[in-house]
């Protein structure tokens, strides 16, 4: 029998968890859940994100359904709110609490008015920017001199949220049109305080169906951050085309460029689904990046994948 070094722990193995929610389409509506996650726990079958935690989340809301010819078909108030503790200290890991207002009329165009508040415990130093050239090989040129891997916070082209504990409130305004239409949009607008310092982000998507069959989408999301330790903007942009051969098969390719870390990734994915229980795929993946930020952009990696699964029943 050949031993291993992995720890068998006895204690603090467990987790837990409850839930309880009514989610009606009309009227009141609401839930409640929570979950209990000791810091040995270990899933067997797939994974947990945190552990050595136990949170409580909440929800509740009312609908307003109007029926006949009027403009307005609903009106919806919501609110949530979550808190996540650290079973060792049982101290405030993280909490927030959203409020929400939603109109939308019979042509299934609506707007929206969100209100956030949060607060949160940073237990250490921690990057939030790294400009691209970072993510370059130590002996290029352009690589910061001052930039440590082991402690890149020390850098000064690096953005940090540093350790402390944080509490900020966010508003954000937002649109969308039905997409029954055949030109159907989306966009949104948040601003407010971000940790200790400030932030604005703009979401915006539009989407083009000439027919049935096919379908072309565009979207752009721009954030701009001031923190004390600095500033910066993360934009990206992606372009969506898909077309349905038939009921069985359809392809689906995507295009996005990101300034965080300057690559250009496409994908494209042919999808068959000649019966229930029989899927075919072949997908195809190449990046690009523009290592010197000089707008010449070089393949960094490749690949083909060809997947097909069968279901037996019996």
């Amino acid at each position: 029998m050949q031993e291993t070094d992995t720890p068998e722990f006895t204690d603090d193995n467990n987790a837990y968890g409850f839930g309880i929610s009514s989610p009606n389409s009309t009227g009141w509506n609401g839930g409640v859940s929570g979950n209990q996650i000791e810091e040995n726990f270990d899933p067997a079958v797939g994974f947990v994100n945190e552990t050595g935690i136990r949170s409580l989340s909440s929800e509740l809301g009312y609908r307003w359904r109007f029926g006949g010819d009027r403009m307005i078909r609903t009106i919806q108030f919501s609110t949530n709110a979550s808190r996540t503790e650290l079973l060792e200290t049982g101290l405030l890991d993280r909490q927030d609490s959203r409020v929400r207002v939603s109109v939308t009329t019979r042509n299934q165009d609506s707007i929206f008015l969100n209100f956030s508040s949060n607060k949160e415990n940073i237990p250490f130093n921690f990057p939030i920017y790294r400009p691209s050239n970072v993510f370059l090989d130590p002996s290029d040129p352009s690589y910061p001199s001052d930039y440590d891997p082991q402690d890149p916070c020390a850098s000064t082209v690096v953005v940090c949220i540093l350790r402390g504990s944080y509490s900020w409130d966010s508003v954000s305004l937002g649109m969308r049109t039905g997409e029954q239409r055949k030109v159907s949009a989306f966009f949104s607008f948040t601003t407010g305080d971000y940790y200790d310092g400030e932030s604005k982000n703009i979401n915006s998507n539009i989407s083009w169906r000439p027919s049935r069959k096919l379908s072309i989408s565009g979207g752009y999301s721009l954030r701009d951050v001031d923190l004390p330790g600095g500033s910066f903007q993360v934009r990206q942009s992606d372009l969506s085309v898909s077309y349905a051969f038939s009921s069985t098969l359809s392809w689906v390719n995507l295009i996005q460029y990101d300034n965080f870390s300057e690559v250009i990734g496409f994908n494209s994915r042919l999808h068959w689904i000649p019966e229930a229980g029989r899927e075919g795929f072949i997908v195809f993946n190449h990046n690009v990046r523009d290592r010197d930020k000089n707008d010449s952009f070089h393949s960094i990696d490749a690949d083909v994948s060809v997947k097909f699964s069968y279901t037996l029943r019996y």
